[in-house]
């Protein structure tokens, strides 16, 4: 499992930078190398490691905690491949992609750690940040804001 977990995710990385590079210099090939990488991403490496995580701890009560990490982080996927390659949806994939990791995610996510006694909050806080990134990256990819809109922000402020 831990081969195949290396495998491809090496792969997907590999297939996303050549396809992300493909795209910026607008050869033939990008989209159907980015499709590829978010599908071997999307379909092999995520569950695949998720499920090697989950047969490594003792108790088996948080599948849900699992199931929707696996949902939000394909939904962000898609989302941002959609928007990327131009495809319609896009906008409302974003915004679903945006909305759950927060409602569905969390809510799990602080049940699991009540229903296992665990009083981390150091984990908590690493959870939200990454949240907080994702839907920050989300918005900003949502919204197609350029460069130029950044920099005059920079400037202003």
């Amino acid at each position: 499992m831990k081969k195949i977990i290396n495998i491809t995710g090496l792969a997907s990385l590999v297939i996303l930078f050549l396809g992300s590079y493909f795209k910026l210099m607008h050869y033939p090939g990008a989209a159907i190398l980015l499709m590829f990488s978010i599908f071997l991403f999307s379909f092999f490496f995520w569950p695949a490691a998720l499920i090697n995580n989950y047969t490594k701890h003792e108790k088996k009560y948080s599948i849900w905690l699992y199931i929707a990490a696996f949902l939000c982080g394909f939904l962000n996927l898609m989302g941002a491949l959609f928007k990327i390659l131009h495809w319609p949806g896009a906008g409302i994939l974003l915004i679903i992609s945006i909305l759950m990791p927060f409602v569905l995610f969390l809510p799990i996510y602080i049940y699991h750690n009540i229903k296992s006694g665990s009083k981390s909050n150091e984990n908590l806080a690493y959870i939200m940040t990454v949240l907080i990134f994702i839907a920050v990256f989300s918005v900003f990819l949502g919204l197609s804001v350029g460069s130029d809109v950044v920099d005059a922000d920079v400037r202003l402020g």
